[in-house]
């Protein structure tokens, strides 16, 4: 069996490691308006801590805080298969 296999003593091929320089977000707001995009730059200043890349361009992403909660924002990507 599969479960048998695994060698939990050998240290990993591929780690995850955390970094604590990262975003660290409570909530994350995913739209797909640019009102909602530009509504939201404009009231709440939010901070680009990224960006998201495609062949359609560069995009945001964005951090602020609201009541004491980190939120993340973007405005995502359209596309089908």
């Amino acid at each position: 069996m599969i479960t048998e296999s695994f060698d939990n003593k050998s240290e990993a091929i591929i780690s995850p490691i955390p970094n604590e320089k990262r975003v660290k977000c409570d909530i994350c707001i995913a739209t797909f308006s640019y009102e909602i995009e530009e509504y939201v730059v404009a009231n709440f200043k939010p901070k680009i801590v990224g960006f998201f890349k495609g062949v359609n361009g560069t995009y945001p992403f964005y951090a602020f805080k609201y009541k004491n909660l980190n939120l993340g924002f973007y405005k995502t990507l359209l596309g089908a298969p």
